[in-house]
């Protein structure tokens, strides 16, 4: 689904030229969300280890 700033370009009657920069952006964006998203789901399983992790050191300290 195009960006609302593609759709605004294509509504407003812009050349090519600007169409073409707006998919560069849109890509860019795209790419820059997927990182973002990456990098917090790393985040969060890292957080899951440590807690697993814990709560293995409290079992065999129990013992």
């Amino acid at each position: 689904m195009p960006s609302i700033f593609v759709q605004w370009l294509h509504n407003t009657g812009h050349g090519p030229k600007m169409k073409a920069i707006a998919v560069k952006i849109e890509v860019f964006q795209n790419r820059l969300a997927g990182r973002a998203y990456k990098d917090m789901t790393r985040s969060v399983d890292k957080i899951d280890t440590g807690r697993l992790d814990d709560a293995v050191a409290i079992k065999h300290t129990d013992r």
